[in-house]
């Protein structure tokens, strides 16, 4: 499946503009935020999460099946039966907070995604606004034929474009930290 491609915005890629190596990177952090669905990610977190009740309900279900087993055999085996399923229903039991946590981090990320995508999603509609064009690249050039003479003006294209990073870095700060042991 693939996402629906980043609008454009005031006319598209600006023609002639040779490729650049560091538009690169831009292309595809620009194209992967707009891309993005943080709900997916919380529904993954929430997935996770969810194996929690059955886990603990498979681990009680170890624990009264090695009651019974208690019960009605006794010897070697029985002990060394014993001791596999007590084994088991602890290994049951540490998974838990490990599935808790991955959806605490997830729904983390999923936030930080959002709040990026809501900020490149500002910054893209009023660089549109101002008569600036957002190619599907997210490069920033005026539009002479909208633009008023304040916009055509290098600072403000800048000031856009800046804008436009800044929520990419947002972005990509999120992943590392979601990423990182303790966060």
């Amino acid at each position: 499946m693939t996402a629906p491609a980043p609008p454009a915005v005031g006319g598209g890629t600006p023609v002639g503009r040779p490729a650049h190596p560091a538009d690169r990177a831009t292309d595809v952090g620009y194209r992967q935020l707009w891309a993005a669905d943080p709900g997916a990610w919380r529904a993954a977190g929430s997935a996770w999460c969810g194996l929690s009740e059955p886990v603990a309900r498979r681990a009680g279900e170890l624990a009264a099946d090695a009651a019974v087993l208690r019960a009605g055999w006794s010897g070697g085996a029985a002990d060394a039966a014993g001791a596999r399923l007590a084994a088991l229903r602890t290994e049951l039991m540490t998974v838990r907070p490990a599935l808790v946590e991955a959806d605490q981090v997830l729904a983390e990320f999923a936030g930080r995604l959002g709040v990026a995508r809501a900020r490149l999603a500002a910054a893209v509609t009023h660089a549109g606004a101002a008569g600036l064009r957002v190619d599907r690249q997210g490069r920033v050039t005026a539009d002479p034929a909208r633009a008023p003479a304040t916009a055509r003006s290098g600072a403000v294209v800048a000031e856009a474009g800046a804008a436009i990073r800044a929520a990419l870095e947002l972005a990509g700060a999120a992943d590392p930290r979601s990423s990182a042991p303790g966060c």
